[in-house]
């Protein structure tokens, strides 16, 4: 039996304390034995000296152990995971202190971990093992920016700065030889925030090909999904490692249930599915590849039927891929792994954000496939394509692909439909021209985005010219609009709408000019019951929905719940207290230069 030292002790105690909290989320209980969810952190050897699949003892039982068998009765994922339903009972049994105390933390060093600001990400990762800080781990947030990842110090402490003071964060914690760990939605201004990152939690086995001889260099990805994010929807988190020479490998996980593929170039391929494991458990999984799918694409016009060059598919995340269609329209990918999976498509020149491969849509406004798996992917037949909104007649298709990848599948069909050229001059109300102004559509009559994000945006160069390629409107109707700046940037002048226009596929719009106005000023402040309500978003938005959300005029309440929007367009707007939501809203009407005074919002629930 492994000793683990002293650190063990603390966590064990913990545990004991957790009993049957370790609960998947709505599971009952004969679906999940809470005498089996109560790990201990020793590691058994079997009578013949190897390791068995590691098992825990439960606290509550010692006697008890968790066996494969009875680990497939729980349901995963639980909410919240079992790493971080540790830690919060760290918090809440006052554990905490002893734990820290014991990781060579000072008292200055903790009382930092108290002292967060509103728009900061701070904490201290441990090893769950060994109870000392980990240096040199990752932290990374979803939406960052490449290069705003952060790394922990040599106490093992990180602080990410100049965050977004709404919304929750998706965070994923990662370091070489340990299991990764991942919250969804994790608060910026939490104090206190402890993450343990373990080592004792994997998969290990031999990968061999379908004679039985070992795969050296195959790689071993596993992944768990969907995770809901604050407003968004993460279908697979991936993490991955390679077989060594001898065609053994190792793979760091965090308890969950996972899909586990496998794939080495000319050698075969592999999956298995519903994959669980335990904390502190090592799972054998020794995996026999089989023959690889040959997957074949023919892109074609969506008008005329011809073959298209230039189209590619793509996977940025694990498995990576990457295929461009040749002049007679063939896409091929080979060594791939049977079964679903979703590709990512574009055209254009190939990209790096950070170190992620992207291509944008290129020449290209939309693509479908009768082939695909989900049937806004798919159109019904060459005619009727699927459409997103029966009453406006929008067509999306604008995403990815996915397919069920088959051994010996036919080749699938992808239909393009080519995209609309635009091109114009954006100038100031003088007419002066304006550089690094953004100029983006905005589905007519929406307020938002073609797509719900900001994609089809882009910044006019030192004469004020712009070019952008969007998806044809067909039975549908756009406009474009201009923002004098980036997103959540205001610089001197209010946003400027064109009309709304019709387009077809491939059809080129030139000289389609925009132009900033004179904006005025709205003042006024947010109240609850009387009383002043600070850090508040407020924002105006266009009554006649031409204006794209993403650049709509925007603040937040200071603390004694004044605000000031500066860049109001002319006209008639919404007045909105956090986005889109009605409480407190009002309708205004400005004109240009026009500073409308001593608005008070007010957001008393049920008024």
């Amino acid at each position: 039996m492994r000793r683990v030292g002293s650190w063990s002790n603390i966590v064990v105690a913990v545990v004991i304390l957790l009993g049957v909290v370790l609960l998947p989320k709505g599971a009952h209980r004969d679906q999940a034995i809470a005498e089996e969810q109560a790990p201990a952190l020793d590691q058994e050897e079997n009578e013949t000296g190897g390791r068995e699949a590691k098992t825990e003892k439960s606290p509550i039982n010692p006697k008890k152990t968790i066996s494969i068998e009875d680990l497939d009765k729980i349901i995963f994922p639980l909410d919240p995971p079992l790493e971080e339903q540790l830690e919060t009972e760290l918090v809440r049994s006052g554990q905490m202190k002893r734990v820290l105390d014991a990781s060579g933390l000072t008292e200055a060093d903790q009382a930092a971990l108290k002292e967060v600001a509103a728009d900061e990400l701070a904490g201290v990762v441990i090893d769950l093992s060994t109870g000392k800080p980990l240096a040199g781990a990752t932290v990374d947030g979803w939406g960052w920016a490449p290069g705003e990842q952060t790394k922990t110090d040599d106490k093992g402490t990180f602080r990410r700065k100049g965050l977004e003071t709404r919304g929750k964060i998706g965070v994923m914690v990662t370091k070489e030889g340990y299991g990764p760990r991942v919250f969804a939605q994790r608060p910026a201004g939490a104090k206190n925030w402890v993450i343990l990152l373990g080592n004792q939690t994997y998969f290990e086995g031999a990968i061999t090909d379908p004679e039985g001889k070992p795969v050296a260099d195959a790689t071993v990805l596993a992944t768990f999904g969907p995770l809901e994010l604050d407003g968004n929807t993460i279908d697979e988190i991936p993490t991955e490692t390679r077989s060594r020479a001898d065609g053994t490998y190792r793979l760091y996980v965090s308890s969950n249930e996972y899909n586990i593929q496998v794939s080495a170039p000319g050698r075969g391929a592999a999956r298995q599915s519903g994959v669980k494991i335990w904390r502190h458990m090592a799972r054998p999984l020794s995996i026999k590849l089989q023959k690889a799918v040959h997957f074949e694409a023919r892109v074609v016009d969506s008008v005329t039927g011809a073959p298209v060059a230039g189209f590619v598919l793509f996977r940025s995340q694990p498995p990576h891929l990457t295929a461009r269609s040749d002049a007679q329209g063939r896409i091929t990918l080979d060594d791939l792994v049977h079964g679903k999976m979703e590709m990512q498509c574009g055209g254009g020149e190939k990209m790096m954000i950070g170190d992620t491969v992207y291509y944008e849509h290129g020449p290209f406004g939309r693509w479908w496939s009768p082939d695909a798996l989900k049937d806004w992917e798919k159109f019904k037949d060459w005619e009727k394509f699927t459409l997103d909104e029966k009453d406006s007649g929008w067509q999306r298709n604008l995403d990815g692909l996915s397919f069920d990848l088959k051994i010996d599948m036919p080749p699938v069909t992808i239909v393009v439909e080519q995209g609309v050229t635009v091109s114009g001059r954006v100038t100031d109300p003088k007419g002066q021209p304006v550089e690094g102004a953004t100029v983006a559509p905005a589905k007519t009559g929406s307020g938002n985005s073609l797509t719900g994000d900001t994609r089809y945006s882009v910044r006019t160069d030192k004469d004020g010219k712009y070019l952008t390629v969007l998806p044809a409107s067909n039975q549908a109707q756009y406009n474009l609009m201009v923002h004098d700046g980036d997103y959540q940037e205001w610089r001197n002048w209010a946003n400027g709408v064109s009309k709304p226009i019709q387009t077809k596929p491939g059809q080129t719009l030139e000289n389609h000019d925009l132009q900033l106005t004179k904006p005025a000023v709205v003042r006024g402040r947010v109240v609850m019951n009387g009383k002043p309500v600070a850090d508040r978003e407020v924002r105006t938005h266009d009554f006649h929905k031409r204006e794209n959300c993403y650049y709509d005029p925007t603040v937040r309440t200071q603390a004694d719940g004044s605000f000031e929007l500066k860049f109001v367009r002319p006209g008639k707007h919404h007045l909105l207290v956090d986005a889109f939501s009605q409480s407190g809203g009002q309708i205004i009407e400005v004109v240009e230069g026009e500073v409308l005074d001593d608005i008070e919002l007010d957001v008393t629930p049920n008024r």
